[in-house]
């Protein structure tokens, strides 16, 4: 470890953020709803606190609570498909396929910008802001 190049190369904010996100994913899906309550208590209003609960909230199910955490999420970050795409999954969860359909198709048309542009970054990084 100390002889690498990298050891005191610190990750972007993009990459520490991003890691977080999977993260706070990860334990509201798979940790019990207690703990992630304990981890991501309602006083945290950061991103990934939000996403965390938002996974809780759609497994307990608290769909009211879940589709609120996930609204906020979308309203911060209007531009990010992992969010309509648990969107879409709590429609679902609600039987309003109407709704489901319409968010899902938002995935669709972001995947889709996102593949025609892989080759130069720019849209993708648009799209995060």
């Amino acid at each position: 470890m100390e002889a690498s190049p990298y050891k005191d190369v610190r990750d972007s904010p993009e990459a520490t953020h991003a890691y977080l996100m999977v993260q706070a994913k990860l334990a509201g899906f798979i940790l019990p709803a207690k703990e992630v309550f304990n981890r991501y208590p309602l006083t945290d209003r950061s991103e990934p606190a939000r996403y965390a609960r938002a996974m809780a909230y759609s497994r307990m199910p608290d769909l009211p609570k879940a589709l609120a955490e996930t609204n906020s999420l979308i309203h911060d970050e209007p531009n990010n498909p992992y969010f309509y795409e648990v969107l879409g999954q709590i429609y679902v969860n609600m039987a309003k396929p109407e709704f489901a359909i319409a968010t899902l198709s938002e995935v669709g048309r972001f995947c889709y910008l996102m593949h025609r542009s892989s080759t130069s970054g720019s849209l993708r990084r648009n799209l995060r802001r």
